[in-house]
């Protein structure tokens, strides 16, 4: 059949018959080869265009690492997968003058090009098209969807499976001096504080305040310079921050709070990635110490005999169980008593403040709890004499809501036996 005679021929049939036949049309239209307007290794239904009013100008939006939810079940039913790689994503309008087909048409055309490509059909329907293909040692997962359950467009996504490529840049004059910036972004705002509060998420709908010295920058893209994905940008900052032994704190696809030692303080470091943009709050949390001194032997004997127990501040590597040499006039003083009194045996419990995953916390407070046993033990007391616990988060004795509070939570206690 000459397709190109079918507009002029249309002119001469009723009105609805004219219209079945631009849906005839519509379904036989061939899918254009990819270019770069497409997502590779998709190209477009050759009716469509791609949609020139997008801040690309007409172009695909593309990211080195981003990440997609792609359906493999009816929406509703099952959790959908998250793929994470190289992303791109394009949108199609129908052409002008051309009457919308149905969402089926979409979902038609595309089934016979993925079968082209040799992709396997992981879900679809009459809006939704899922699938993957793996090929040559690569695997990449394409989504095609109908606008909201109609075909005047729709929208391509496509991701590669990658490994992030780290690029946070060295720190700049500018940046906060641990942490640098993604490339070809730069701070367009920059507010300092010697002291302050500052709140931090630490779960979901969950937060702390920590007092200390701030930092607030704000970074954007350089002109020319496409943004950033958010994934992108998040992750680039946690593992700067872990290289430089930070622990996660909380994340989700914008936002991430993690914590990092700096010399005996510890930092907090707030990054929210929107839209391409980048706000950094650091708090250099301010070092509260629960007591003045460490109490001596004789003190520790005589809060034991009253309450039963009394609480030690033994300081240890940041979210590790290896003591800190101050630690050893502490241990020292708990190795003076149970020489001093032969019949005394001690639990040696663990506590940890509630900033951070429970099971992790409660990990940590075994650890330490332990580590301190064995200091005494190497101080010459007899390790049956002694035992350990942890308890994690589950006894605070201060508001871990503020930074002051925490330091008071972080403690070891001995309990009389």
């Amino acid at each position: 059949m000459n397709f190109q005679r079918l507009p002029r021929l249309a002119l001469h049939l009723p009105v609805l018959l004219r219209g079945l036949l631009l849906v005839v049309m519509a379904v036989a239209a061939p899918v254009a080869k990819a270019d770069d307007a497409d997502c590779a290794p998709l190209g477009h239904i050759g009716t469509y265009a791609s949609d020139a009013s997008n801040e690309m100008g007409g172009k695909p939006e593309r990211h080195v690492f981003g990440e997609h939810d792609f359906l493999l079940s009816a929406p509703g039913t099952g959790a959908p997968t998250t793929v994470q790689g190289a992303w791109c994503s394009q949108t199609y309008d129908l052409k002008a003058g051309l009457n919308e087909p149905a969402p089926q048409v979409i979902a038609d055309h595309y089934k016979q090009e993925l079968n082209k490509l040799g992709a396997s059909l992981l879900y679809g329907d009459a809006c939704v098209t899922t699938a993957r293909l793996v090929k040559d040692g690569g695997e990449t997962w394409m989504h095609i969807n109908c606008a909201q359950g109609f075909a005047s467009s729709y929208t391509v996504w496509v991701v590669t499976k990658t490994a992030l490529k780290l690029s946070l840049t060295e720190p700049a004059t500018d940046d906060y001096r641990l942490l640098g910036h993604m490339p070809g972004y730069a701070v367009v705002k920059s507010e300092k504080a010697d002291a302050g509060d500052l709140t931090f998420p630490i779960s979901a709908g969950n937060f702390v305040t920590v007092q200390g010295k701030r930092l607030h920058l704000d970074y954007e893209p350089k002109p020319g310079t496409q943004p950033a994905a958010d994934l992108e940008i998040v992750q680039n900052y946690l593992e700067a921050m872990k290289a430089k032994g930070g622990e996660l704190i909380y994340q989700d696809k914008t936002d991430l709070v993690a914590r990092m030692p700096d010399g005996d303080h510890l930092v907090w470091v707030h990054v929210v990635s929107l839209f391409g943009n980048v706000k950094l709050d650091v708090t250099d949390e301010k070092s509260y110490q629960p007591v003045a001194t460490p109490p001596k032997s004789d003190a520790l004997k005589a809060a034991l005999d009253q309450n039963g127990h009394i609480a030690l501040y033994v300081n240890f590597d940041f979210a590790k169980a290896s003591l800190k040499p101050d630690a050893a006039p502490v241990i020292a003083q708990v190795v003076a008593l149970l020489k001093a009194y032969p019949g005394y045996k001690l639990s040696i419990e663990g506590h940890t403040d509630s900033v951070g995953d429970d099971a992790a916390n409660q990990k940590l407070s075994e650890a330490r709890a332990a580590a301190v046993v064995d200091a005494v033990v190497k101080g010459g007391i007899e390790k049956s004499r002694l035992s350990s616990a942890g308890r994690g988060e589950s006894s605070p004795i201060a508001d871990n809501a503020k930074s002051e509070g925490r330091a008071k939570n972080r403690r070891v206690e001995l309990v009389k036996q």
